[in-house]
């Protein structure tokens, strides 16, 4: 018993060691080339980006997602996020639901500088009184 477990822990690492040998290289260590510039990118921005500059690529996407809140008797709403030049950054799609949240899509164009502006503000249920506050919300986008 003592032999046939001593040449099989030497016959295991052998094998192992050949295995790894002519195993292919994987993805994760082979270089990535790219043929001209590198895909469009996905930028993401929520309430906390709040008055940020953000720098993008032309052809990227710039994806905005506020999210409203809910209290006794009133929901906190965002109206849809805009932009401030449709030559710099142009809508591609926006939303709201009942919840309070809204969204947008966005596509850097040309070079510039523009801002994705929303507003956020209370609407009462039936008998409940709400501020008279507006909560704004802005970011600036530089295309490069």
């Amino acid at each position: 018993m003592k032999t046939t477990t001593s040449l099989a822990v030497p016959l295991a690492v052998g094998l192992a060691l050949t295995a790894a040998a002519v195993a292919p290289a994987s993805a994760a260590t082979a270089p990535r080339t790219y043929q001209g510039s590198a895909a469009p990118a996905e930028v993401v921005l929520g309430n906390k980006d709040n008055y940020r500059t953000v720098a993008v690529r032309s052809g990227d996407m710039i994806r905005v997602e506020l999210k409203g809140s809910r209290s006794a008797g009133s929901v906190w709403a965002w109206d849809f996020p805009a932009s401030s030049d449709f030559a710099v950054l142009r809508p591609a799609g926006v939303g709201q639901s009942g919840n309070g949240d809204a969204w947008g899509d966005f596509r850097a164009l040309d070079k510039g500088t523009a801002e994705i502006n929303s507003t956020e503000q209370c609407y009462p249920e039936a008998g409940w009184l709400c501020p008279a506050v507006i909560i704004p919300w802005k970011v600036t986008i530089v295309v490069q």
